[in-house]
């Protein structure tokens, strides 16, 4: 009699489990976490305009929550923070970005996965941290970029890859002056999407 009352009870939750299983069109919104580096373009002039050299390669690292959402899912929205640090003659710069993007995308579905081309342009602030001989700075300074990308979907997990071009230029005042942090970024990223 137990094993009746429980084989019911399963059929009973069945059409509600499966209601509840998330299909495709309901995954808009997704969770990444993006892990690359960040590649400098310019060099690092002191205040008085002397060049010290270029702004080295660096780990860059993110988390980002987004959604799509337009007529086919052609549009998107994503909000990021993470972290890059650079060195150059001594000076070593931190960086932390809170960025929101938006997408112009074009869903694919292929057999067993789906790919979402993307371009994308984003703005937001850049928390900035400088050190050069004992001294240490603080500012906030405006950013932006540009990018281009591309996820792959499987089910519900996504793996992709974000290529963009950042501009942002905090200043530290003395002795640490401007800093051109510009350059590209090349991320990772895997995921989940609800």
């Amino acid at each position: 009699m137990r094993h009746v009352s429980i084989a019911l009870a399963l059929l009973a939750l069945a059409p509600a489990a499966a209601r509840a299983a998330p299909t495709e069109e309901d995954r808009s919104w997704y969770a990444v976490a993006k892990l690359g580096g960040f590649v400098p373009s310019n060099n690092y002039k002191d205040p008085s305009g002397i060049d010290q050299g270029s702004l080295k390669n660096s780990p860059a690292w993110e988390f980002g929550l987004g959604t799509a959402f337009g007529p086919g899912k052609m549009l998107g929205a994503e909000i990021s923070a993470g972290r890059t640090t650079t060195t150059a003659a001594g000076m070593d710069l931190s960086l932390v970005p809170v960025i929101a993007s938006f997408r112009f995308q074009v869903p694919i579905q292929v057999p067993a996965i789906a790919v979402t081309p993307y371009a994308e342009a984003g703005a937001g602030a850049f928390f900035s941290k400088a050190t050069l001989t004992g001294s240490s700075k603080s500012t906030t300074a405006f950013g932006y970029q540009l990018g281009a990308g591309a996820d792959l979907y499987f089910g519900p997990l996504l793996v992709g890859v974000d290529a963009r071009y950042q501009w942002v230029e905090p200043s530290f005042g003395d002795p640490i002056g401007k800093v051109k942090a510009n350059g590209f970024v090349v991320l990772g990223k895997a995921g989940i999407r609800f």
